[in-house]
């Protein structure tokens, strides 16, 4: 069955008493003799015939995601596959109402009446811009695929509902969008000026009490869930910064005992304990292995290779004392206590292992 145009004029005694079941509103979504965008002024009477039925959505959000899906499956987008997957989105993608009527550039659409809310919205002036997209078949027929609410119209905000159809009564909407505040606002001296709610503010405070409770909630839990991701981001820099120190002190302790190591090597080689010191050979790199059993098992190797170098090193006897001279009647001074052999700097240190264990 054809669909016929729905036609109200704002100004008719007939639309004074007209009763809808949902709640309705009317405006105009362009210029029927500039519409622009591609569209000419010939095709308007064309759009408008096919816009009833049309679905009503809000800010473009359906589309946005219907236009990601065929980039993941190139396909050319129609009236039919547009719908197909309008009926499958959820929350702000879902339709939120229907165009039940349209004349040239003017339209009448009804908003879904569980969405009381987004009435409430609309009737307060907010999200009442409206911006038609249409798509062409190969032909190059022109077809509407969506009349979306939004505060910024491309169209300029020209493009607008103005009226709202309520218990038998019409009402002159006052639009609050983006772009009509701009351009309406009065040019005031600056000490005059006082401070205005924002959008987001104005638009909050025009709901009903249940559902303005529900959107301060909503934006506590996101406010929330923003403090705890910048901790965990604070947290992690943090770590980040410990784990560099402790990376540069392992490396400088690493370089340490790798000179170690060298020096050992020549104190061996002097001491004539060369077998020993071929024991050494290729430690160096195991002791720098990622590999914590590797590194243990060369710290083994160079201490028992140390121990076994040392241990046939020997102090040569303090020298016997000489013959003391007859002196008469005088006893001997005791002897001086040998010192003690200097500790050379190729000496192994008696905490080889565990300076070596505690650098890996």
């Amino acid at each position: 069955m054809a669909r016929t145009s729905l036609e109200i004029r704002p100004n008719s005694a007939a639309s004074q008493n007209m009763v809808f079941s949902a709640p309705t509103f009317s405006g105009t979504w362009g210029s029927a003799d500039n519409p622009g965008f591609g569209l000419e002024a010939s095709e308007v009477s064309d759009i408008a015939r096919a816009l009833p039925g049309s679905a009503v959505t809000v800010e473009h959000n359906a589309l946005s995601s219907i236009l990601d899906n065929i980039d993941k499956n190139p396909q050319a987008l129609d009236k039919k596959i547009y719908r197909s997957q309008l009926d499958q989105m959820h929350g702000d993608k879902r339709a939120v109402g229907t165009v039940i009527g349209a004349n040239k550039s003017e339209v009448v659409l009804s908003i879904d009446p569980s969405l009381s809310g987004l009435s409430e919205i609309v009737g307060s002036g907010y999200l009442n811009g409206l911006s038609l997209t249409t798509v062409r078949d190969a032909n190059g027929k022109i077809a509407p695929l969506e009349m979306t609410l939004t505060n910024t119209p491309a169209r300029g905000h020209g493009a607008k509902l103005n009226f709202e159809y309520k218990d038998g009564a019409i009402r002159k909407l006052n639009s609050i969008m983006s772009d009509a505040q701009a351009a309406a606002a009065p040019t005031t001296p600056a000490a005059t000026e006082t401070t205005q709610p924002t959008a987001m503010e104005a638009a909050v405070a025009s709901l009903s009490e249940e559902h303005r409770a529900a959107v301060i909630d909503r934006l506590k839990q996101y406010e929330d869930a923003m403090a705890v991701k910048d901790a965990s981001a604070k947290q992690q820099a943090e770590q980040l910064a410990q784990l560099e120190q402790l990376t540069k002190a392992k490396e400088a302790d690493r370089d340490l005992i790798l000179a170690q190591f060298r020096t050992l090597q020549a104190a061996m080689a002097e001491a004539g304990a060369s077998d020993a010191a071929k024991r050494l050979e290729g430690l160096d790199s195991m002791l720098q292995s990622e590999n914590t059993a590797l590194r243990d098992h060369a710290t083994s190797q160079l201490v028992m290779a140390c121990s076994a170098a040392f241990q046939g090193r020997s102090v040569a006897a303090a020298p016997a004392p000489a013959a003391a001279a007859a002196v008469p009647a005088t006893p001997a001074a005791p002897a001086e206590p040998v010192a003690k052999r200097a500790k050379l700097a190729n000496d192994a240190p008696d905490d080889l292992r565990n300076l070596l264990r505690s650098s890996f």
